[in-house]
């Protein structure tokens, strides 16, 4: 028997597998390279990339689990996961275009793991097209909102009127360019429950919540795509 890898015959059996639909596959060792190998391998499904769309927008937008959205979709979890992070490499941030831009900041608390491991979530909306333009995700810090603030366009920052709360990190914000009033964040506000809704994983009290940044960020990321799409 010849390695596929390195075309040695230096092969030996290495136990059997059992396929989904119950064919029973031998399985070969190289003793040149040691890796394993079969005959006639089965060639993974090739999904179009509509349905990849459909199955990460149920995991992000819908409030559906990587597991239920497993179950639904006859899918691995681990193939539902790889697909977050394979849609969630895009540059999703947003440019907005406007005379008078009215920008909102704000920031929401969440968990990763427990809810010992703090992580807040930074938003910059822009208030006449409520389309999210930057995000970071963080401690509460002002190295966090720089990282936010860097996310806004020049031409935005120049022209532009924030309002925010009395949070000592937005004291950065130009002094002439910043309100601080009662109902200044409303929109935002409401956006972070919009959120909560959508995906169960920011939730406050909930069972389901990420188990590392990276997924957290990957689906907020892609969440923030799907509801600047939804306001055109």
């Amino acid at each position: 028997m010849m390695c596929p890898h390195c075309k040695s015959i230096k092969t030996v059996k290495m136990g059997c597998y059992y396929t989904k639909s119950g064919e029973r596959r031998q399985r070969y060792k190289c003793k040149s390279c040691g890796r394993t190998f079969v005959l006639n391998p089965i060639k993974p499904r090739n999904y179009p990339e509509e349905f990849k769309e459909m199955v990460v927008r149920a995991v992000v937008k819908e409030g559906v689990g990587i597991r239920q959205a497993s179950r639904i979709f006859k899918l691995s979890p681990n193939t539902v996961t790889a697909w977050v992070r394979e849609f969630s490499k895009k540059d999703l941030r947003n440019e907005i275009r406007s005379e008078k831009p009215v920008i909102e900041l704000d920031e929401a608390w969440s968990f990763v793991k427990k809810k010992e491991n703090e992580i807040w979530i930074w938003i910059a909306l822009e208030r006449n097209s409520r389309k999210i333009i930057s995000y970071a995700i963080g401690d509460r810090s002002v190295d966090t909102f720089k990282k936010l603030w860097d996310g806004i366009g020049d031409e935005i920052k120049r022209k532009a009127i924030f309002y925010t709360d009395r949070w000592d990190a937005y004291n950065l914000i130009p002094y002439r360019q910043r309100i601080v009033r009662r109902g200044g964040t409303n929109h935002v506000e409401r956006l972070f429950l919009t959120l909560r809704n959508d995906n169960p994983r920011f939730a406050r009290k909930s069972i389901r919540f990420s188990k590392s940044s990276e997924m957290l960020e990957n689906s907020f990321k892609l969440w923030i795509h799907y509801y600047n799409l939804s306001t055109l």
